[in-house]
């Protein structure tokens, strides 16, 4: 009796494809159907459970160009040879080639020894003549700088040898996946096909001519657990928090609901500041004034004073009107600057460090780079001393510990900083995209509360550094449902599979 086996129309292909081949290997595969190596590694384990295929793990060795490999352009033998169109004696051809004197006499020596030119002495000169050249060597060099890497096959062997010798090349050591058919089925007892179920079938009963798989059907005693995943998105936050911590920092918390005094006023953002109209805010419906028992007598005299007339912070103010009606309205925090502020007003020691991770809500237009609900990872740091150039040693350090090395800074303005600072993050399609928005809170903003060291802050947008992270060119996609799509993308991939690991 024939084994039925179904497969999809691409698993068909790819089997088709090892069965022609007899040994093939995961990268091969990758190339032959030009697809990422996520999506044939499902492939494969889809074919290997259904007993079509056996895989293994080979180590194999990899050349790879070192720092003076980048350096050349060519071999420095077949510079010396292109010059060769007559009979040209040693001190002359060096004059014509700019070449250092190491690289010089190592092209003559391996020129000689590679047969690409050979000396001949006449009148007691020594003159440089082509020779037979027949290795493969400059063919090897030309590819590798072509495909960056390459698998030391046979037949490359001693062309990399030569190559590795002279410090042009090393050898890294990689594992590759190679899959070879399941030599125990017999292919010839297997019918592969696709079953098509229709609607007509069933009412009419003609399913019951289909050729259809036998399932069999157990039940455990022990209750059934599915075991779920978390986000992708939701990995990357938790690895931004373990970088945090690991940096010396703890965590903060703070409401989403939250007044507008510790949301603006405390920041010292004027009650007239376009950013508090309701276009850019959500204001939270409740007719009646709720004063928070947060805000102090104290602290909320220092704060209006400081609006007033700049109080004893050397300012001037604002010199407008200032309302504690106004303070105490309810909205949804446009920023995590408002749990920072919070923190401070609760008393901190002299030197800290604090980081929350967590939502906000502004009225902004949905598009690639802005939605009206995102993460923000909010970060202050106080003590003695502390200057501008701290603040940048900190987002450098944490964009390169997420892998991200493209980061720029250029002046900006906030009522809270100064001096403020905007920080830029490379994306590959997008090109530069603020990421970071930070600098110095002013004394306007920390002597109210109490606090006489100088404190950085920032507010870093965390779902950009996630979109650069995994490769993402729209920021929608890091709240997708189409969780399947999506990780078809090798980076997301990748990076999933490697947090999870």
């Amino acid at each position: 009796m024939s084994m039925v086996i179904y497969l999809t129309e691409i698993e068909k292909k790819i089997f088709d494809f090892i069965l022609a081949k007899g040994r093939t290997s995961h990268e091969e595969l990758c190339n032959a159907f030009d697809r990422p190596k996520s999506f044939v590694a499902s492939i494969l384990d889809s074919l290997e459970k259904k007993g079509l295929i056996k895989s293994f793990k080979v180590e194999v060795q990899k050349a790879v160009l070192t720092r003076r490999g980048e350096d050349l352009t060519q071999l420095p033998e077949d510079l010396i040879y292109e010059s060769l169109s007559r009979k040209v004696s040693i001190d002359e051809i060096k004059g014509l080639i700019q070449m250092k004197e190491e690289d010089f006499n190592a092209g003559i020596a391996w020129g000689l020894r590679r047969g690409l030119f050979k000396i001949i002495t006449e009148n007691g000169k020594k003159f440089l003549v082509v020779g037979d050249h027949k290795d493969t060597l400059s063919n090897t060099f030309f590819e590798l700088k072509k495909k960056k890497e390459m698998f030391i096959t046979p037949e490359k062997q001693s062309d990399f040898l030569i190559l590795k010798e002279r410090q042009i090349v090393q050898y890294k050591t990689e594992t590759k996946i190679e899959v070879v058919p399941n030599d125990s089925v017999d292919i010839r007892q297997i019918v592969i096909g696709q079953p098509v179920l229709t609607h007509e079938m069933l009412v009419t009963g003609n399913y019951k001519n289909l050729d259809l798989p036998t399932i069999p059907l157990s039940f455990s005693k022990e209750p059934f657990y599915q075991r779920g995943k978390k986000h992708f998105y939701i990995e990357f936050l938790e690895i931004v928090k373990e970088i945090l911590i690991s940096m010396g920092f703890e965590e903060m918390f703070g409401p989403y609901v939250e007044y507008e005094f510790w949301n603006f006023d405390a920041l010292f953002v004027p009650q007239d500041h376009p950013a508090r109209e309701v276009q850019d805010k959500f204001n939270i419906s409740n007719k009646d004034l709720i004063l928070d028992p947060s805000i102090t007598p104290e602290i909320a005299e220092n704060v209006m004073k400081t609006h007033l007339n700049g109080w004893k912070t050397g300012s001037l103010g604002w010199r407008n009107k200032w309302e504690m009606s106004n303070a105490c309205t309810l909205i949804l925090r446009s920023h995590t600057t408002a749990v920072s502020i919070r923190k401070l007003a609760q008393g901190v020691h002299n030197e800290f460090k604090y980081f929350t991770i967590d939502r906000n809500f502004r009225r902004d237009a949905i598009d690639a780079t802005h939605l009206p609900e995102f993460h923000q990872c909010e970060g202050i740091i106080g003590g003695e001393g502390l200057n501008l150039k701290n603040l940048f040693g900190i987002l450098e350090a944490f964009s390169k510990s997420l892998g991200v090395e493209k980061i720029r800074f250029k002046p900006g303005y906030f009522p809270f900083t100064e001096p403020s600072v905007e920080a830029y993050i490379y994306h590959d399609k997008l090109g530069w995209i603020e990421a970071a928005p930070g600098g110095i809170f002013r004394p306007e903003v920390t002597l109210p509360l109490g606090i006489k060291v100088p404190v950085l802050a920032w507010g870093i947008g965390i779902t950009r550094f996630a979109m650069v992270y995994y490769n993402l060119s729209d920021i929608r996609e890091l709240f997708s449902q189409n969780l399947d799509s999506l990780l078809l993308k090798e980076e997301v991939q990748i990076k999933f599979a490697h947090n999870k690991g």
